[in-house]
């Protein structure tokens, strides 16, 4: 077995590893790190990593590993902290100038759950300025690239740990998606990004974007995306907004299939998708069509909403003004371009224009929970493009509409309406960019959601092919 092999392992493949003794945590977090060292100037997906750290909850976790009693079903596991996610000791800078170096004196939930489970926490991820932005590009850390084309954007804002785990620099990341920001570096990295239902995961200290942002992972597999849930989802009495704790088991179940369904195939989001690459039309409808042959009645449908691109930045400019107004004159002075620009048009806005944005996302949530009680999954493309240019602010289709998240659109229509939506490959463009597929699901059915991609990765299994430069 090769230090590639592992590096790309699927987490619940190495926790097996680690259970039998073939594989100990040391092994695996040294060539994490030996890794990290080695490529991660190729594609910036690290702003900080803590050697010392890591190897010494490794040590720790091999220990409980050889006596048999692992803390938790990551024990030993490598993985990156999203740098707008504390980690005690380790220093936050949500990828801006503004912030200091010193060190978290606290765990957010998610990081602390993966602690408490044992996982060895490698180090920070890059994002853009605090995590505003469909890519990772930050005055502090610079751009963030694709390990299947360096030259290409990695999607943002959890564009370093999506990057990271397709590069093989841990096993999972930690991530967060306030309007695409966990499924559209996944989809654009080839890996898997789940949004739960919101509140589900509990966060502390509060999202900076509260009502949209979920705390998840981005992996290589379904499974590891359910195994991560169990841990993710543990109650945190820190979050006095989380959902009740429910105890489910997403591993429960999850090969169980998903026969019977009724499937709703949307290419374009009722035209709110205004292009679609014609490859990635072409993946998405073949891996629609393959739902049938799982059992699935499929009918191309069309939830009848309006764009949802200014509803979400009618909250993220207007959050983003708000705390860039809160700092220091010295702080606003080292912003960078794309965020001012984001702080500029937030204060544009009047209050009647925050009220109706409000509004319309009742209306829109509305419309999307009434369309899931015909059906019970919906099937959109997650992205509409593939990673491109590095240099480019937007694809070249879009840069005709004033809004930078216009080639995003269908993404943010889920955290408006706070359903379970996963991104998993479908296939691969001519020029060996990953293309993906967006699952949808009712409110609260995120097991639901976890079994429909499991059961296509099943029948498209993409998760062993690994980006050349990396192996």
């Amino acid at each position: 077995m090769s230090d590639a092999d592992i590096a790309f392992m699927p987490v619940a493949e190495l926790v097996k590893k680690f259970r039998a003794k073939k594989i100990s945590p040391v092994e695996a977090t040294k060539i994490a790190l030996a890794r990290i060292r080695r490529h991660n100037g190729k594609i910036n997906a690290f702003c900080y990593v803590d050697e010392d750290g890591a190897l010494k909850a490794a040590k720790a976790s091999e220990k409980r590993w050889m006596n048999r009693k692992p803390l938790g079903p990551i024990d030993g596991v490598p993985l990156g902290v999203k740098d707008t996610q504390f980690a005690k000791g380790m220093p936050t800078r949500f990828g801006s100038k503004t912030t200091g170096t010193e060190p978290a004196d606290v765990d957010t939930t998610v990081a602390l759950h993966c602690r408490n489970s044992g996982a060895v926490l490698l180090g920070k991820t890059t994002n853009p300025e605090f995590a505003i932005g469909p890519t990772t590009n930050s005055p502090l850390t610079g751009k963030t690239t694709n390990p299947w084309d360096p030259s290409k954007h990695a999607g943002g804002s959890t564009g370093g740990g999506a990057a990271a785990v397709a590069a093989g620099l841990g096993n999972t990341g930690l991530a967060t998606d306030a309007g695409g920001s966990t499924r559209i570096p996944a989809a654009l990295c080839g890996i898997v990004g789940f949004k739960a239902t919101n509140f589900r995961v509990a966060t502390f200290p509060p999202a900076g974007m509260p009502g949209l942002s979920c705390p998840g992972a981005v992996t290589h597999t379904v499974t590891d995306t359910a195994l991560m849930m169990n841990v993710l989802a543990q109650p945190d009495p820190r979050d006095w907004t989380a959902s009740k704790f429910d105890d489910v088991d997403y591993l429960d179940k999850l090969n169980s299939g998903i026969k019977g369904l009724k499937v709703a195939f949307s290419p374009n989001l009722n035209g709110q998708a205004k292009y679609v690459d014609p490859e990635i039309a072409a993946a998405v409808a073949a891996a629609a069509k393959a739902f049938k042959k799982l059992g699935c009645k499929v009918v191309v449908a069309d939830p009848k909403i309006e764009n949802p691109v200014p509803i979400l930045s009618a909250y993220l400019t207007s959050r983003m003004a708000y705390r860039v107004g809160k700092m220091t004159p010295e702080q606003r002075a080292v912003i960078g371009p794309s965020l001012n620009a984001i702080v500029q048009r937030g204060l544009k806005l009047t209050v009647a224009e925050l009220v109706e944005a409000d509004e319309k996302r009742q209306t829109l949530s509305k419309v999307l929970n009434d369309f899931m009680l015909e059906y019970d999954l919906l099937l959109t493309p997650t992205l509409t493009v593939p990673a491109f240019d590095a240099d480019r602010i937007v694809p070249k289709e879009f840069e005709q509409y004033p809004d930078p998240r216009m080639w995003v659109p269908f993404c943010s229509p889920f955290n408006l309406s706070m359903q379970p939506a996963i991104t998993i490959p479908c296939g691969f463009s001519k020029a060996g960019l990953p293309i993906a597929l967006q699952i949808v699901g009712p409110r609260h059915e995120d097991a639901r959601v976890l079994r429909a991609a499991r059961a296509y990765e099943r029948l498209n299994p993409l998760y062993d092919r690994r980006p050349a430069r990396f192996e």
